[in-house]
């Protein structure tokens, strides 16, 4: 368990691994934890969930899981599977940023209002004519072509 600079960076599955193994995930882990940080606008905890699947053989393959939560809701990232354990690392980080990247941006959607205060008000005056400008060609344009297609 590490602590971030604002949240919780909690690790499960680490005694499983090498030494150079635990330091590589923990190094990939505390690299990503700030950007998720920067990319959610809100303190985090971050759970890492790493299990080695010994099949026989030289190499074994690993299960990430990342968990990300942040006021009051969770990114889970789960579907990761990987033989090379920095990869799969990176691959779940990756996923969560764009899990968090997706989430964000539908929420600022909602909220996207039109910033007219920096502007001056001839500015504002003269966007609001060449709308009206705009909105009164459309209406000819379509009167025009619904003038030519008329049957009598």
């Amino acid at each position: 368990m590490a602590m971030g600079p604002l949240g919780l960076l909690e690790f499960t599955g680490l005694k499983e691994l090498e030494p150079l193994e635990q330091t590589i995930v923990k190094g990939i882990a505390q690299e990503y934890f700030p950007v998720l940080q920067r990319a959610l606008h809100n303190d985090i905890d971050v759970l890492v969930h790493i299990k080695p699947y010994d099949k026989g053989g030289k190499r074994s393959k690993f299960s990430v899981h990342v968990k990300v939560i942040y006021a009051g809701n969770v990114l889970d990232v789960n579907n990761v599977h990987d033989w090379d354990l920095p990869k799969g690392v990176h691959e779940a980080f990756v996923a969560a940023l764009n899990m968090a990247k997706k989430k964000f941006d539908l929420d600022s959607t909602k909220y996207e209002i039109r910033k007219s205060q920096n502007k001056s008000e001839k500015q504002v005056k003269r966007r609001e004519q060449k709308i009206s400008r705009d909105k009164k060609k459309k209406h000819i344009r379509n009167w025009t072509e619904y003038k030519r297609n008329r049957t009598y």
